[in-house]
């Protein structure tokens, strides 16, 4: 208690946090916590997963590591257009809308499970295609297809709980997305035991083990969600006006994705014409990146919530106020993140490989990592401050913007040079960076806080925004 109240006592600004003293920082915590610990629930559970499949040998997992890539790529695409409706969810809820709020996750919902039917009949029927395309050997291709095959079943249920994950983030819960996904991980961890070595169903118990647990999580997310949906008495039937606001949100964080995806895919192309060891090195730093990342994408979380229900309440000033805060948590969890990386880097590489070549290419790239970890933690809280205000166009225009101007150039000179993977991650971190200034620009020039005006009156007396 003494601790806590010395730190409290502390002077707030940049330099320094008052922990826990102002309303905002409540609010973003209790936003924060349960999404960073649902955001690092997923990536323990592949590992909880490529070690069960592991032991059955080298092509069960070859081919599970392949049919979880086209799984991924999918739900992550998926996933990236979807949050954008967490914002829309969090400003009509804002404005006591909830009717709306509900609407938006039924529209989004129907939308998930037409995807969903089109990609379940792809790849229940035409699995081996799609497989060798992501490059599955000869040798792993028939257990890839067998797991994608029986996967399928499972991915409109998995699609269904982005909605139902959004819709809850939009009312300002966390918590109940966190406790559904820990429950339905470890359901999925003891029936895939239960199916590969006490059934010894092989791959494939593996792959039913995961479709039962995303039965249940989307059943757990409906008993959740229905109800409270129902009580607003919002349209079964998606609304037009929804789709197509969902449509020009998603529309735009998918370009967004994709520029981003395009510049982590261009890094990993051009540390593989360098050779053998940096590539190994990059996919180490770049992994140990992306598991920083979650922490800074939890702040960004409560940023899509907080923000967008505060615009939702035409309240400017606690909106400007809870954004100046969740930068400062960003920034701080970034110098915190880089600091640890610093002290680690002499003997983190070594956990992912016992290559000493790999881990002392490895350790220069990780230290430029590490110093650009502020700027991500900037530069992620402000990707959710916006996403909250639903200003997803800027997003996307300036991530094209830093693609094709700094990063493009930035890895043809690294190849055009020869340099290493040192400075392969110096060009990341440019890159980032110039991310930050354009961010820097938007939110500063305050192009991004618009008030939503009403014009007239909703179904359900509730106001309906200009925009």
């Amino acid at each position: 208690m003494r601790a806590l109240r010395r730190l409290q006592a502390l002077p707030s600004g940049m330099g320094r946090l008052r922990a826990f003293s102002h309303p905002d920082d409540r609010a973003i915590l209790r936003l924060a916590v349960p999404a960073f610990a649902t955001l690092i629930a997923e990536p323990l559970y592949v590992l909880a997963d490529t070690a069960i499949v592991g032991r059955l040998g080298t092509r069960p997992l070859a081919g599970l590591a392949v049919a979880a890539a086209v799984l991924t790529t999918v739900f992550w695409l998926v996933n990236s257009v979807t949050v954008a409706s967490a914002g829309l969810v969090a400003r009509r809820y804002g404005r006591s809308d909830e009717r709306g709020a509900a609407e938006v996750a039924v529209s989004l919902a129907w939308l998930c499970v037409a995807l969903g039917a089109i990609l379940l009949v792809v790849f229940v029927a035409v699995p081996g295609p799609v497989v060798r395309a992501f490059g599955a050997s000869a040798g792993a291709a028939p257990d890839a297809a067998l797991y994608l095959r029986i996967s399928a079943v499972g991915l409109p249920f998995l699609l269904c709980t982005a909605p139902a994950l959004n819709y809850l983030r939009g009312l300002q819960d966390t918590r109940t997305p966190l406790l559904i996904t820990l429950a339905a991980n470890i359901v999925n961890i003891v029936l895939e035991v239960v199916l590969v070595y006490g059934f010894d169903a092989g791959l494939a118990g593996s792959a039913w083990g995961t479709v039962i647990a995303q039965v249940l999580a989307f059943g757990a997310y409906a008993w959740v969600t229905v109800p409270r949906v129902r009580s607003t008495r919002a349209a079964r039937r998606p609304r037009s006006r929804d789709v197509r606001e969902i449509g020009r949100l998603g529309g735009y964080m998918l370009v967004r994705t994709l520029a981003l995806t395009a510049a982590l895919t261009g890094s990993t192309a051009i540390a593989a014409r360098m050779s053998d060891v940096e590539v190994a090195a990059h996919q180490v730093v770049l992994q140990l990146w992306l598991l920083s990342a979650l922490a800074l994408d939890a702040i960004a979380i409560a940023g899509i919530a907080l923000i967008g229900k505060r615009i939702g309440e035409n309240d400017r000033e606690r909106a400007e106020s809870a954004a100046r805060r969740m930068i400062r948590y960003g920034v701080w969890m970034g110098i915190i993140i880089g600091v640890v990386m610093v002290a680690t880097r002499q003997w983190l590489p070594g956990i992912f490989s016992d290559d000493r070549a790999v881990q002392h290419a490895a350790q220069g790239a990780l230290l430029v990592s590490a110093c650009m970890q502020p700027l991500s933690g900037y530069a992620f809280t402000l990707d959710g401050i916006l996403l909250g205000a639903g200003d997803t166009r800027a997003m996307a225009g300036l991530m094209l913007l830093s693609l094709v101007l700094v990063f493009v150039p930035a890895a043809a000179i690294i190849l055009a040079t020869g340099a290493g993977l040192t400075w392969l991650w110096v060009a990341i971190a440019v890159w980032v960076a110039s991310r930050a200034v354009g961010l820097a620009w938007r939110y500063h020039g305050a192009r991004w806080l618009v008030m939503e005006v009403p014009t007239d009156a909703g179904p359900t007396g509730a106001a309906v925004p200009t925009d």
